[in-house]
């Protein structure tokens, strides 16, 4: 056996480049293999086990406190071997009360320990690194003359306040100074965002951390935060936090001194796909031991099975269908306009279904353009909220299966309000009055003020009576824009401040969520029409990414849908829908205009500022609908100006589909993550026979 080759040993000299004092470095690799590529550090550098800084010795895993404020947790100490300069190469992290304002803080006197002040989140260097979901390219260089000392800092998916200085010492510091000092520091998010050139956030995400990114002994299973969090949130429901590893250890090892029972050895091996599970049958007696357990766990079926456990008050013995119980929702019909032996035919990929559906939830729904494409996606609405009697007659007609609840937002968040049926739903829509925050919106109008009241409280509320596990959000891009806006409560602030008040409602409740600027063209949409869109998910759930475009001139995408596309279309269903939807106005003078293009300008509630190609005519309700993305038998309630409001106020429906395909496998591969980990949960029960 050769015997092991000798590290090299090297001397740094001090110098403004490095800022050290005589510091020893030590290579971590060995002198014939220094040279080799590591993708971590940059090309020509080799790794180096340790250096000395003043009386701090810093390796791989240290954590320091930087000059700037900020913190790094360092994964690699390097030396470019051409000019034996030194680097730190780790995760920034920053306090989230400096993270653009978008975690919650406390407003608490001077003097007093806040909450959340030595809470941290993780800085990707960009959007495309925190989307991969490897923490690995998360990683920045700093130099190793920005640190002033170390300190104590954990990863954790646990939910405040596990692991902070708020739980464990907060009595022992006097002051926020003397906690921001010297107090542990926690880490529970990562955060990557994208300006314009104006400084506007226009895509972005604020994640948790999974429970891969944590440290070993702060981690908790991402299935058992889920089922927690859907507990926690149940009327009259205590529930502690989701143990850790540390603590599901400790609890481990007291049953085994209480039980003294015979371990026998079980298959562990959970890599079966969803339709060949292995199923375990056992039973579990409330009591303060197992009983009893099945021991034929022989069957494999292809179909999915549900198998009855009785459970303690353990949240991590709860199966999927206590935590997540399938609602058995079947579509039913739509409403249709009069029969005729030539209607055309809908296409195949939007005809009902009777399947099980994931359920959904709206706010603000308007006449149901989102619902609409969100059911064409595989979800199936429950119920829908609007203000607007006209609106909510509409969605009666086209929405029959719904609950529809003609009401104002505070109203259906008020607790004492009756409902008699379940509000509980797996995805939550949210479209609120997005006037205010138009960039065309430059003239005080008389709702301003109720349009802005109307968001303000209402996500909190909405959480905890909904507890749906994916939200999804829909505005006008002008919410992130830095253009500077007057309110009474708060003077003259951005109207991103709006935007950012939504994001931090969100973090607050432990929600994950990531935002885009989109081009509705790009989806199939016949207009250049561009919303922001945000996406959230409940602690452990898997954050659904963006749907990507389908349409455009790239290779491999569709046509983009044209003017001459939606009049086609209209042609042949106008002899099928009710007259109002075929009016129009008369015009003169108005110069014919091509036909091969998307709509140029973004539909309104007061229709669009394009005219008919001919240049004769406006466009009717009916092509106004089908450039929205509405399906040709889509029922508008009321006169001419109220259909056009209608049409205007509404998410594209074609995108909503896609969006709602997104949503609906990403909460397909959750429950496949939560069906596997309920199976090891019932391996691991049957492991303690009888005495």
């Amino acid at each position: 056996m050769a015997p092991p080759l000798p590290q090299r040993s090297n001397t740094i000299r001090p110098s403004a480049s490095n800022g050290l004092k005589a510091t020893e470095l030590i290579d971590l690799t060995a002198e014939e293999r220094e040279l080799e590529a590591n993708p971590n550090i940059p090309p020509g550098a080799v790794c180096l086990h340790y250096i000395v800084l003043g009386k701090n010795t810093l390796t791989s895993g240290s954590n320091v406190e930087l000059i700037d404020g900020d913190f790094l947790r360092i994964v690699h100490i390097f030396r470019e071997i051409a000019t034996a300069k030194v680097g730190l190469r780790g995760y920034l992290l920053r306090r989230t009360s400096a993270a653009e304002n978008f975690f919650p803080t406390d407003s608490r006197p001077e003097g007093k320990v806040w909450r959340w002040v030595n809470e941290l989140c993780l800085i990707a260097p960009s959007l495309e690194n925190l989307e991969n979901g490897n923490l690995t390219e998360c990683m920045i260089t700093r130099d190793p003359g920005d640190v002033l000392h170390t300190r104590e800092i954990f990863f954790t998916n646990a939910p405040f306040p596990e692991f902070s200085h708020w739980r464990e010492t907060r009595h022992d510091f006097h002051t926020v100074g003397e906690a921001k000092a010297v107090a542990e520091l926690t880490c529970r998010w990562k955060i990557a965002f994208t300006k314009n050139s104006g400084g506007s956030y226009y895509s972005g995400a604020v994640v948790r951390l999974r429970e891969e990114d944590c440290d070993e002994k702060c981690r908790c299973s991402d299935v058992v935060l889920l089922k927690s969090h859907k507990v926690k949130l149940q009327k009259g429901t205590k529930s502690e936090a989701p143990k850790t590893e540390k603590a599901r250890a400790q609890q481990s090892r007291t049953a085994q001194s209480t039980r003294s029972k015979k371990r026998r050895r079980i298959d562990d091996q959970v890599g079966h796909s969803d339709d060949e599970i292995e199923v375990i049958e056992y039973k579990v007696r409330k009591t303060s031991k197992v009983a009893s357990s099945t021991k034929d766990y022989t069957q494999r079926r292809r179909k999915r099975s549900s198998t009855t456990v009785s459970v303690t008050e353990s949240v991590r013995s709860m199966s999927l269908s206590s935590i997540f119980p399938a609602r058995k929702f079947r579509r039913g019909p739509t409403a249709q306009p009069q029969a005729q032996p030539q209607r055309p035919k809908v296409p195949p990929e939007i005809i009902d279904l009777n399947e099980e559906l994931y359920t959904l939830g709206e706010l603000c729904a308007g006449i149901g353009g989102f619902t609409s494409g969100a059911q064409q996606g595989g979800l199936g609405a429950i119920w829908l909220v609007d203000k607007c009697p006209k609106c909510c007659e509409g969605l009666k007609k086209t929405f029959p299966r719904a609950k529809v609840l003609c009401e104002e937002l505070q109203k259906f968040c008020d607790e004492q309000s009756a409902r008699g049926f379940d509000v509980e739903c797996d995805i939550l829509h949210i479209s609120f009055p997005c006037q205010t925050h138009s960039l065309a919106h430059t003239v005080e109008g008389k709702n301003d003020d109720a349009n802005i009241a109307a968001m303000f409280g209402v996500l909190e509320k909405v959480i905890d009576k909904c507890k749906p596990r994916i939200i999804t959000l829909e505005q006008s891009p002008g919410i992130v824009e830095r253009q500077t806006v007057t309110d009474e409560r708060y003077g003259t602030i951005e109207k991103s401040a709006y935007f950012k008040y939504l994001v931090r409602e969100l973090t607050e409740k432990g929600y994950s969520v990531r935002w885009r600027k989109i081009d509705a063209s790009k989806y199939g949409v016949a207009q250049l029409r561009q919303r922001m869109i945000m996406i959230a998910s409940c602690p452990g759930e898997i954050l659904p990414q963006f749907p990507e475009p389908t349409h455009g001139d790239e290779p491999g995408l569709k046509p983009i849908v044209t003017i001459r596309d939606i009049l086609n279309l209209a042609e042949q269903w106008k002899q099928f829908v009710p007259d109002i939807m075929n009016k129009s106005k008369p015009c003169t003078g108005k110069p014919q205009t091509p036909m091969d293009i998307p709509l140029p300008h973004c539909i309104t509630t007061s229709g669009t500022e394009d005219f008919h190609p001919s240049g004769e005519r406006t466009y009717t309700p009916l092509e106004l609908a089908l450039f929205q993305g509405f399906l040709p038998h889509h029922t508008f309630v009321g006169g001419f100006g109220d259909i056009k409001k209608q049409i205007g106020n509404a998410v594209p429906a074609v995108f909503a589909k896609l969006l709602s395909e997104q949503v609906v496998s990403s909460l397909r591969e959750s429950d496949r993550r939560i069906k596997k980990w309920d199976l090891q949960q019932r391996r691991n029960a049957i492991e303690l026979e009888e005495d």
